[in-house]
C-alpha cells in the first residue's frame, strides 16, 4: 500500500468516525428529549445506530473491502468490544493516576481510535487475510 492510499484511508476513517459522533450524539438526543425512553435505553440504541454506520461506511468507503459480510460483521464486533474495554480501562487508569476527566478522555479516545483503525485495516477489512489465503492456494 502506498502512502497515499494510506492517508486516504485515514482521512475516510475520520471523516466517518466524526459523523458517527454526530450521528450517536444527534440519535441521543432526540431520544431522551422527544420521547419517554430511559437514558440508558437511549444511548444504547444511538451507540448501536452509529456503530452500524460505521460498520457500513468504513466497509465501503474507507477500506473498500469485498469482504463476506457476516465474517467482517463479526470482526467489527469483536473489535469494538475490545477497543471500548481499552478504552474504559485507559480511563479509569489515568483518572485514577492524574485525576483530569479531559485528559483522560483524550489519551483514551485517540488509542481507541488507533487501535480501530488498525484493526479495521488489517484484521476486519484487510487484504493481508484475502492474500494469506491466495498464496496458500497456488502452491
Amino acid at each position: 500500500m502506498t502512502e497515499e492510499q494510506m492517508q486516504r484511508k485515514i482521512r475516510f476513517f475520520l471523516v466517518v468516525g466524526i459523523t458517527t459522533v454526530a450521528i450517536d450524539f444527534s440519535i441521543y438526543q432526540l431520544l431522551i428529549f422527544q420521547s419517554a425512553i430511559q437514558l440508558e435505553l437511549a444511548k444504547a440504541c444511538s451507540f448501536i445506530i452509529g456503530t452500524i454506520f460505521s460498520y457500513v461506511c468504513n466497509r465501503v468507503f474507507t477500506f473498500q473491502s469485498d469482504n463476506k459480510i457476516i465474517t467482517s460483521a463479526a470482526k467489527f464486533i469483536i473489535l469494538y468490544v475490545s477497543s471500548l474495554a481499552v478504552n474504559v480501562s485507559v480511563n479509569s487508569l489515568l483518572l485514577a493516576a492524574f485525576g483530569n476527566t479531559e485528559i483522560a478522555f483524550i489519551v483514551a479516545t485517540g488509542l481507541s481510535a488507533l487501535i480501530n483503525f488498525t484493526g479495521m485495516n488489517r484484521y476486519v477489512f484487510g487484504t493481508n487475510a484475502r492474500k494469506r489465503r491466495s498464496r496458500c492456494g497456488s502452491r
